[in-house]
């Protein structure tokens, strides 16, 4: 047992933990945070893959999000002094027209910012082909207007930097520096990305 609050209001999509010091836990948040949630699409209690934009149940003519997944958005102090948490989604229509909704694929921390002033901007780059793999190639999905039936989940993107800033004037610069192991091999299940050092 833990004599922690724990709170969800499902209008907002946020989750509010209260810790036994006073201080909360903020996950997800719809009108505050919406980069903090992550999102399926479903037809009434139906959750798969399809290219159905209009619902075939009754009384529900169109596709509906359903939140998945709550990232933390936000931890205050029992002063109120808050820290933010941002993040970049990637996400993917699921089927055609007007009335076709977004699942998300990935999520990505973006930035975290406190109340000092004080913020961590997150810089990614793209994997290599063989890092990632994608269950369904029937399409390409990254150009604009293309989409499948599939609810994927997986990442195209490695951290390659963090940039540290005291009222967005930058202070740091952190460079994460990989080696690729076996990266000659002609077999991809063999190579791997490793951290290797980090330079500030």
């Amino acid at each position: 047992y833990t004599n922690w609050k724990i709170r969800y209001m499902r209008s907002r999509e946020r989750w509010e933990i209260t810790l036994e010091d006073g201080s909360v836990i903020v996950y997800g948040g719809d009108e505050s945070h919406p980069t903090a949630i992550q999102y399926v699409v479903r037809w009434k209690n139906w959750i798969g893959s399809s290219s159905l934009a209009i619902s075939p149940f009754p009384f529900e003519p169109y596709q509906q999000r359903l939140a998945m997944m709550w990232n933390l958005s936000e931890s205050v102090n029992i002063n109120n002094d808050k820290v933010w948490y941002e993040y970049e989604k990637i996400e993917q229509k699921v089927g055609p027209g007007e009335f076709a909704e977004f699942h998300t694929e990935a999520s990505y921390v973006s930035t975290i910012e406190n109340a000092l002033g004080y913020s961590v901007d997150f810089n990614y780059q793209t994997k290599e082909a063989y890092e990632y793999y994608e269950p369904h190639t029937e399409v390409d999905e990254r150009q604009s207007g293309v989409y499948d039936a599939n609810q994927e989940r997986y990442e195209r993107k490695n951290l390659e930097s963090l940039d540290v800033n005291f009222n967005n004037d930058p202070i740091q610069h952190i460079t994460l520096n990989y080696h690729s192991l076996n990266k000659l091999s002609s077999d991809d299940q063999f190579k791997k990305r490793l951290l290797s050092s980090v330079s500030r």
